[in-house]
């Protein structure tokens, strides 16, 4: 059951519920993840009927992802050679596996576990979406990390060396020397924070 609050100074009231920092990481990993897998998706859906001159299927539009990846499907199968084709067709395979639990997490209403508080309970009601499941925090961070490794295979079919360069390159000066790479968020933080707190002038 979600949990009811009281804003004491406003008086509003609203609904919360009683997961912790990890579950809500792990469920916010899960979105941010998959949107970028959309994205992907529909990067290789471009790319392929560019490729065969053809018209981009109108399904690739559609906004039921079942849809878009029934408009892949029939792309892959009319235009990519075998080798490309079977790669392609295992990734749309993972991606509906993946997507099951996606579904759940993301529409679920949430509750906590009383024979086990560290596991919780994601359920639906809607009819034709009725569905219960239980999840805990490494549950889904391993399903964020699936959806991670089906994005970077859709970009990177040739592995890591190919991500690796493609990151140099694109960090590559006009004589193709690499200055510097990406730094992380963490560090750009650290790096700012630093400059901020040195005194003017130094």
């Amino acid at each position: 059951m979600p949990n009811l609050q009281k804003d004491l100074k406003t008086g509003i009231g609203r609904i919360e519920f009683d997961l912790d920092a990890d579950e809500y990481r792990a469920i916010g990993r899960i979105t941010v993840q998959w949107a970028y897998l959309e994205h992907g998706i529909y990067a290789v859906t471009e790319s392929i009927a560019s490729t065969a001159q053809v018209e981009l299927p109108k399904e690739a539009l559609h906004t039921s992802l079942k849809r878009r990846l029934q408009a892949l499907r029939s792309l892959i199968e009319k235009h990519c050679e075998d080798d490309e084709k079977e790669r392609l067709l295992k990734l749309i395979s993972r991606i509906a596996n993946a997507m099951q639990d996606r579904h759940k997490i993301t529409h679920a209403m949430w509750d906590w576990d009383s024979e086990n508080p560290d596991r919780i309970n994601a359920s639906s009601f809607r009819p034709t979406h009725e569905f219960e499941k239980v999840y805990d925090a490494r549950a889904m961070d391993s399903l964020a990390d699936k959806i991670g490794e089906i994005s970077f295979a859709l970009e990177y079919p040739k592995g890591w060396n190919e991500a690796f360069r493609q990151l140099l390159t694109e960090h590559a000066d006009e004589d193709g020397k690499v200055s510097y790479v990406s730094l992380s968020r963490q560090v750009h933080r650290k790096l700012q924070r630093e400059k901020r707190s040195k005194p003017d002038g130094e």
